[in-house]
């Protein structure tokens, strides 16, 4: 029995292919969802209230 060819298709466009096995937009996310949590997509944002310090690193301490 051969493969689907469905399956061996590439993602993304012509100019920027993303081929079989490579890491293609959403796969944390269902990751995290296969581990049974949510995942942080913008683990470096600085606006969570209560989660990190009120100064962020472009402000000065003058």
């Amino acid at each position: 029995m051969s493969p689907d060819p469905a399956a061996e298709r590439a993602s993304g466009t012509i100019d920027r292919p993303i081929g079989t096995g490579d890491a293609q937009p959403g796969d944390r996310a269902e990751r995290a969802a296969e581990l049974g949590g949510p995942v942080d997509i913008f683990p470096t944002r600085r606006d969570r209230t209560g989660l990190e310090d009120p100064i962020s690193t472009n402000e000065s301490n003058d």
